[in-house]
């Protein structure tokens, strides 16, 4: 009977140790799998909630012509998924997100764009590093009094940080001269041309670098500074943005937005609303066959 019961210790021993073993073998893929679903349901993933809880790090003069708009009144607008909205013409334009790499280089990223459709092989990196003019963040001197560098001359700050602010069309336009091949293409900055005759560059498959807000959100008054080495001030809005517009249909336009992603829609009222706000900046680069 000793021996006997020995033996059925033995066997429910070891099977108790298999089956644990089991159970855990069992855990360990479950929980693998759920790790690796995870990941595949959220690559390249991204919201329409990231593009406001993104760092607001922009900021652009509001032009004197603009004094009667109110600005941060309007309703806050997501963007639209441009197969909701059949596009009356669309350019396929190979696209960049800024967040990675640019945090703060939505300019850089935008001009990069619309220099590979026109055939350019070049870097975000490349671009900043070579063609941009950087200057100094915004800062407050000795005196207490808030000084920076003309935006419509430099950078300022860092593209390649949060810490970065931005700059407006003269910037971009310098930089692009610097860098495109001048006997097959030419840089046009088309500042001051109203939103719906920009459509015609479309309609011509160019695309166009224009400045508005981060997620077309609602704009509102920043900060002034004295600019260096002048007696002039310089005031700014909030949250600035450049983008590359790509297409529009009756009610919207259809943009590469290096913060959300590409083929993104706002409607047309806002777009407007942004864009007036923020100067009606806009540049394109031409084939010299396709400038007018």
């Amino acid at each position: 009977m000793k021996e006997k019961s020995t033996v059925k210790t033995v066997d429910t021993a070891a099977l108790y140790g298999a089956s644990i073993l089991i159970l855990l073998a069992a855990f360990w893929a479950a929980g693998v799998c759920a790790v690796f679903d995870y990941f595949k349901q959220n690559k390249n993933q991204t919201t329409a909630e990231e593009s406001y809880t993104e760092e607001i790090v922009y900021e652009v003069a509001l032009p004197e012509n603009t004094t009667e708009i109110k600005i941060g009144q309007e309703e806050e607008v997501s963007f639209e998924e441009a197969v909701d909205f059949p596009p009356t013409k669309l350019i396929d334009v190979p696209y960049i997100n800024q967040k990675k790499n640019y945090p703060t280089g939505c300019e850089a990223v935008s001009a990069v764009m619309a220099l590979r459709h026109s055939g350019y092989k070049i870097s975000g990196k490349y671009f900043i590093t070579h063609f941009l003019s950087v200057a100094p963040a915004p800062f407050t001197d000795e005196e207490g009094r808030s000084m920076g560098y003309d935006p419509r001359e430099y950078f300022l700050g860092n593209p390649f940080s949060k810490e970065g602010w931005g700059c407006m069309a003269p910037v971009i336009e310098k930089a692009l001269i610097k860098c495109i091949d001048h006997s097959r293409h030419e840089v046009n900055n088309i500042t001051g041309t109203p939103l719906k005759e920009l459509k015609s560059y479309i309609d011509r498959d160019i695309p166009v670098i224009m400045w508005g807000t981060q997620g077309m959100a609602p704009a509102h008054v920043s900060r002034t500074w004295e600019i260096v080495g002048t007696e002039d001030t310089y005031t700014w809005i909030s949250p600035n943005h450049c983008l590359l517009l790509i297409g529009y249909d009756d009610t919207g336009y259809y943009f590469n937005d290096p913060l959300t992603h590409k083929n993104c829609r706002y409607p047309a009222d806002i777009v407007q609303n942004r864009y007036t706000l923020t100067g009606m900046q806009a540049i394109t680069v031409e084939s010299i066959a396709e400038a007018p």
